[in-house]
């Protein structure tokens, strides 16, 4: 029974897995690709950096989360705004590349484009591995036909 739901697992759930992953992946790197592009570039001050931890009892590990806030100017006005994302170096006062919609500025990205390409790296890479399963299960079927 153990080597038929192992087969079972690498024919097909794998690559219905790193498929939909990989889809997942570059749908949200897609939309995050197209805010960069259709945002506006500003300079942003950082006003605050808050740090909260909780001590993982399973992996026996103290887990660190960061909120980050900016304050950036538009046309005269000025906006607060949490950024969403925390990068080693991010120290209240530091001034920081930003993007912003240009409809509504307190929306707000990163304009690191390393992160905002990652999750399409991720995808594409999750894509090739799950065509290669597909692959695999279809050689491995006709493999078996012919016997």
């Amino acid at each position: 029974m153990g080597n038929v739901t192992s087969n079972i697992v690498k024919l097909y759930i794998a690559p219905l897995f790193c498929l939909v992953f990989g889809i997942i992946f570059l749908l949200v790197g897609i939309n995050s690709v197209g805010k960069l592009n259709a945002y506006t570039a500003a300079k942003a001050t950082i006003t605050r950096v808050d740090e909260s931890s909780h001590y993982d009892t399973v992996n026996e590990t103290t887990e660190y989360e960061y909120r980050v806030f900016v304050e950036f100017t538009v046309d005269g006005k000025t906006y607060n705004a949490e950024l969403g994302e925390y990068a080693p170096g991010y120290t209240e006062g530091k001034e920081i590349d930003i993007k912003y919609n240009p409809e509504n500025p307190n929306d707000i990205i990163s304009a690191s484009t390393f992160t905002t390409y990652l999750p399409v790296i991720i995808g594409v890479v999750a894509l090739i591995i799950g065509i290669f399963f597909v692959i695999r299960t279809v050689l491995f079927h006709v493999a078996m036909s012919k016997h």
